[in-house]
Protein backbone atom coordinates (compact mmCIF):
# COMPACT_ATOMS: atom_id res chain seq x y z
CA UNK A 1 0.00 0.00 0.00
CA UNK A 2 0.81 3.36 -0.74
CA UNK A 3 -0.80 5.71 2.37
CA UNK A 4 -0.14 9.22 -0.38
CA UNK A 5 -2.95 11.53 -2.16
CA UNK A 6 -1.89 11.12 -5.92
CA UNK A 7 -2.71 14.41 -7.44
CA UNK A 8 -4.97 14.48 -10.34
CA UNK A 9 -5.05 17.37 -12.89
CA UNK A 10 -8.97 18.26 -14.05
CA UNK A 11 -9.32 17.78 -17.69
CA UNK A 12 -12.61 19.35 -19.54
CA UNK A 13 -14.57 16.79 -21.10
CA UNK A 14 -13.84 18.17 -24.73
CA UNK A 15 -10.07 18.69 -23.91
CA UNK A 16 -7.96 22.02 -23.75
CA UNK A 17 -10.11 24.79 -24.83
CA UNK A 18 -6.93 26.47 -26.87
CA UNK A 19 -7.15 23.10 -28.85
CA UNK A 20 -10.48 22.28 -30.10
CA UNK A 21 -10.15 24.08 -33.48
CA UNK A 22 -7.48 22.00 -34.00
CA UNK A 23 -8.96 19.29 -33.25
CA UNK A 24 -12.29 19.56 -35.06
CA UNK A 25 -10.17 20.44 -37.89
CA UNK A 26 -8.42 17.26 -37.83
CA UNK A 27 -11.56 15.15 -37.36
CA UNK A 28 -12.61 16.28 -40.86
CA UNK A 29 -9.53 14.43 -42.60
CA UNK A 30 -9.04 11.02 -43.43
CA UNK A 31 -7.76 8.76 -41.03
CA UNK A 32 -4.11 8.31 -40.62
CA UNK A 33 -0.86 8.47 -38.61
CA UNK A 34 0.30 11.43 -36.87
CA UNK A 35 2.97 12.68 -34.56
CA UNK A 36 1.98 15.86 -32.45
CA UNK A 37 4.68 18.38 -31.27
CA UNK A 38 6.49 18.85 -28.67
CA UNK A 39 6.84 15.55 -27.77
CA UNK A 40 9.23 15.72 -25.24
CA UNK A 41 9.65 17.34 -21.44
CA UNK A 42 12.71 18.76 -23.04
CA UNK A 43 11.31 21.23 -25.15
CA UNK A 44 7.38 21.44 -24.08
CA UNK A 45 6.57 23.80 -20.88
CA UNK A 46 4.15 21.31 -19.68
CA UNK A 47 5.49 18.33 -18.03
CA UNK A 48 4.19 15.27 -19.92
CA UNK A 49 2.28 17.37 -22.19
CA UNK A 50 1.87 13.64 -24.33
CA UNK A 51 -0.90 13.07 -22.12
CA UNK A 52 -3.31 16.05 -23.65
CA UNK A 53 -2.16 14.53 -26.88
CA UNK A 54 -3.58 10.88 -25.94
CA UNK A 55 -6.63 12.74 -24.12
CA UNK A 56 -7.36 14.24 -27.80
CA UNK A 57 -7.74 11.08 -29.21
CA UNK A 58 -11.07 10.44 -28.49
CA UNK A 59 -11.82 13.60 -30.67
CA UNK A 60 -10.67 12.63 -34.26
CA UNK A 61 -9.74 9.22 -36.04
CA UNK A 62 -5.99 9.59 -36.22
CA UNK A 63 -3.37 7.00 -34.69
CA UNK A 64 -1.00 8.95 -32.45
CA UNK A 65 2.98 7.47 -32.58
CA UNK A 66 4.22 9.38 -29.67
CA UNK A 67 2.53 9.34 -25.95
CA UNK A 68 3.07 8.12 -22.98
CA UNK A 69 3.49 5.09 -21.29
CA UNK A 70 5.05 3.23 -18.32
CA UNK A 71 7.26 1.51 -21.09
CA UNK A 72 9.09 4.11 -23.56
CA UNK A 73 9.76 1.91 -27.05
CA UNK A 74 13.13 2.28 -28.56
CA UNK A 75 11.54 4.61 -31.66
CA UNK A 76 10.88 6.80 -28.52
CA UNK A 77 13.97 8.19 -28.63
CA UNK A 78 13.19 9.89 -31.70
CA UNK A 79 11.25 12.22 -30.17
CA UNK A 80 12.21 12.42 -26.26
CA UNK A 81 15.92 12.37 -26.09
CA UNK A 82 18.43 15.48 -27.26
CA UNK A 83 19.43 13.53 -30.28
CA UNK A 84 16.11 13.85 -31.18
CA UNK A 85 15.54 14.89 -35.26
CA UNK A 86 12.79 17.47 -33.32
CA UNK A 87 15.17 18.92 -31.00
CA UNK A 88 18.41 18.62 -33.38
CA UNK A 89 16.90 20.30 -35.98
CA UNK A 90 20.00 19.70 -37.96
CA UNK A 91 18.64 15.97 -38.25
CA UNK A 92 15.06 17.27 -39.34
CA UNK A 93 15.19 16.13 -42.93
CA UNK A 94 16.28 12.46 -41.58
CA UNK A 95 13.33 12.59 -38.80
CA UNK A 96 10.96 13.37 -41.41
CA UNK A 97 12.05 10.37 -43.65
CA UNK A 98 11.21 8.07 -40.61
CA UNK A 99 7.94 9.36 -40.23
CA UNK A 100 7.15 8.41 -44.14
CA UNK A 101 8.97 5.23 -43.58
CA UNK A 102 6.07 4.64 -40.63
CA UNK A 103 3.09 6.16 -42.77
CA UNK A 104 2.54 9.04 -41.03
CA UNK A 105 0.40 12.14 -42.92
CA UNK A 106 0.36 14.53 -40.42
CA UNK A 107 2.45 16.46 -38.19
CA UNK A 108 1.05 18.76 -35.95
CA UNK A 109 2.79 21.59 -34.05
CA UNK A 110 1.36 23.50 -30.63
CA UNK A 111 3.64 26.59 -30.55
CA UNK A 112 1.88 27.61 -27.24
CA UNK A 113 3.18 24.48 -25.63
CA UNK A 114 7.04 24.70 -26.02
CA UNK A 115 9.87 26.45 -23.20
CA UNK A 116 11.06 28.22 -26.03
CA UNK A 117 8.25 29.63 -28.54
CA UNK A 118 11.32 30.09 -31.08
CA UNK A 119 12.00 26.35 -31.46
CA UNK A 120 8.50 25.58 -32.52
CA UNK A 121 8.92 28.82 -34.70
CA UNK A 122 12.52 27.05 -36.21
CA UNK A 123 10.64 23.81 -37.04
CA UNK A 124 8.00 25.28 -38.84
CA UNK A 125 10.73 27.60 -41.31
CA UNK A 126 12.31 24.10 -41.67
CA UNK A 127 9.43 21.48 -42.67
CA UNK A 128 8.02 24.24 -45.18
CA UNK A 129 11.09 23.84 -47.24
CA UNK A 130 11.38 19.94 -46.85
CA UNK A 131 10.31 18.57 -50.06
CA UNK A 132 8.28 15.48 -48.37
CA UNK A 133 6.15 18.40 -46.81
CA UNK A 134 3.41 18.78 -48.99
CA UNK A 135 0.77 21.02 -47.46
CA UNK A 136 0.79 23.31 -44.35
CA UNK A 137 -2.40 24.62 -42.71
CA UNK A 138 -2.26 27.17 -39.95
CA UNK A 139 -5.65 26.55 -37.36
CA UNK A 140 -5.93 29.20 -34.14
CA UNK A 141 -2.25 28.98 -33.39
CA UNK A 142 -1.31 25.27 -34.36
CA UNK A 143 0.44 24.44 -37.37
CA UNK A 144 -0.37 21.31 -39.30
CA UNK A 145 2.01 19.84 -41.96
CA UNK A 146 0.86 17.10 -44.46
CA UNK A 147 3.69 14.50 -45.42
CA UNK A 148 3.81 12.90 -48.79
CA UNK A 149 2.64 9.48 -48.99
CA UNK A 150 5.14 6.83 -49.00
CA UNK A 151 6.04 5.16 -52.42
CA UNK A 152 4.72 1.50 -52.62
Amino acid sequence: AWPNALRVEPMPPGGRAIDQQLYTWLARQPAAAMLELPASSLTAQIPQVELYHQYATLQHPHRLINGYSGFNPTSADLFETHHSPFITLERLPEGIAYLRSLDVRFVVLHPHDYAQPGHAVEIIRRMQTLPDVVERHDVDGHTIFVLATAAP
